[in-house]
């Protein structure tokens, strides 16, 4: 048996021998983390009557022209949830045109609701989106009787509050986000803090969130609430989509998120929560409570939704799950050119470096050095063809991985047309994720017309922990 000195000689002589098993390493445990995720994928059961084909397509309309709304079915707020707090937006005179047709109750395989159920809308400079979304809240075939909709106006300045009253009525509660935040200066994370004070105003049991450019389908609350009384969750997380695009962007947008969701679905299903989508998600209130809401997590800006699952997940363990169900799809829109997806996606990849479960961060870590040295070994290839070789070998395996995985996760969606796009778009993905995990680390970004410096975060999280 070869010494370690001979074998770093050997190594030493032909260098790529080396790269050789560094790349099978990394390689095998990138495949065997799909295969898992499409096994936890397979595992997570569709809810039953779950064959609805929702519509793929969103009502045209120029973003910046809100169209108007049909008649409501409620004009006023319901008995189950009298008014509480209230806000300037509140004492304004009620629209004689707000959204919604009638509700149907809920019947699905005999089954009465009979949860009270808060829904929060944070927005923010939403005012062509946020009509739409309230209308879509209004239509539900959930009892009008046993839900609220509460929209939080986190310093809009294009009249979001009011285009949220227009499409609602008096069935929407608007909270001014400025009004509570007076005597609380130096807030950064503004969304969590939107939601912390709708919590508190809320009179459901279950708390549902989404956003305000997203459009939940017609059954979405009584899918969720059928999911809570059935399963006694005390967390579900639901599946999103986007509209489809037909530019490439849009494309390539929507194949990473729809893994993403995958991967959230699967994650839950083993019991290793770390991924979910405040677009679709629900909890209880005293869950909610019992975990101290956001508090210890409240200087980073996003993570809503992840940070506060992790949290529930360690209070509650095994009392989480994810609600594989059409109809219980959220839809929204993609980013609409490369400047915004970029910002997007560096929001939501800046609480990478926050996450308390270090499992999480090891599989962020394997993930992004596979995708690093996909191109770096074939970069090498100028000096020796074998380093080519090993560079399009673990390529040809991230190929195969990665579409084992999509082709279930796709045909749930309807979209399995998509794959016609996964080859071409490979390699922008490696070089998507190679630049997105330092990049989110150190650079700051923009969002909603706020600058986020992440190392100006880090400080203040330091500075917390000090105290």
């Amino acid at each position: 048996m070869p010494s370690v000195w001979q074998m770093l000689a050997w190594f030493a002589q032909a260098p790529w021998y080396a790269g050789g098993l560094l790349a099978a390493g990394l390689t095998g445990a990138y495949v065997l983390l799909m295969m898992i995720y499409r096994w936890g994928w397979m595992r997570t059961p569709e809810s039953e009557h779950s064959d609805l084909h929702p519509a793929t397509h969103p009502p045209s309309y120029p973003a910046a022209h809100p169209p108007s709304y049909p008649p409501a079915h409620s004009s006023k707020i319901p008995s189950t949830f009298p008014a509480t707090h209230s806000t300037s937006h509140q004492n304004k005179p009620q629209p004689t045109h707000p959204a919604a047709q009638p509700a149907i109750p809920a019947t699905h395989q005999n089954h009465h609701p009979s949860t009270p159920i808060t829904v929060i809308v944070p927005a923010r400079n939403e005012a062509g989106r946020i009509g739409h979304c309230v209308q879509a809240l209004c239509s539900q075939d959930y009892p009008a009787e046993l839900y609220e909709i509460l929209v939080i106006d986190d310093f809009s300045r294009d009249g979001t509050a009011q285009e949220a009253l227009k499409a609602g009525g008096s069935q929407v509660r608007v909270i001014a986000l400025a009004e509570w935040l007076e005597k609380e200066p130096g807030v950064r994370a503004f969304k969590k803090k939107a939601i912390e004070i709708a919590v508190a105003q809320a009179k459901g049991q279950l708390i549902l969130t989404t956003d305000a450019d997203a459009r939940p389908g017609q059954s979405w609350l009584s899918r969720m609430a059928a999911a809570y009384e059935r399963k006694g969750w005390k967390m579900i997380a639901g599946p999103v989509s986007y509209y489809p695009a037909p530019s490439m962007l849009g494309k390539f947008q929507e194949l990473d998120f729809l893994s993403l969701v995958g991967i959230a679905a699967a994650s839950i299903r083993l019991g290793f929560y770390n991924l979910c989508n405040g677009a679709n998600l629900a909890y209880e209130k005293a869950a909610f409570e019992a975990v101290g809401g956001f508090e210890g997590i409240d200087q980073q800006p996003s993570g809503d939704d992840m940070m506060l699952m992790h949290k529930i997940g360690r209070k509650f363990p095994g009392q989480i799950g994810f609600l594989k169900d059409k109809k219980a799809i959220v839809r929204t829109f993609p980013e609409p050119d490369l400047a915004g997806f970029w910002q997007q996606r560096l929001r939501w990849a800046s609480k990478s470096t926050h996450y308390e479960d270090r499992r999480i961060t090891l599989i962020l870590v394997g993930v992004w050095l596979f995708n690093l040295f996909i191109p770096l070994f074939m970069l090498l290839g100028v000096l020796d063809a074998a380093w080519f070789r090993i560079g399009v070998m673990m390529l040809f395996f991230k190929i195969v991985a990665d579409t084992l995985f999509q082709v279930p996760v796709l045909r749930f969606f309807n979209r399995s047309h998509l794959l016609w796009n996964f080859l071409p778009m490979q390699l922008s993905h490696i070089v998507y994720v190679v630049f997105m995990g330092p990049w989110s680390t150190f650079a700051p970004y923009r969002w909603k017309g706020r600058r986020v410096d992440p190392q100006v975060l880090e400080r203040a999280k330091r500075r917390a922990a000090r105290r």
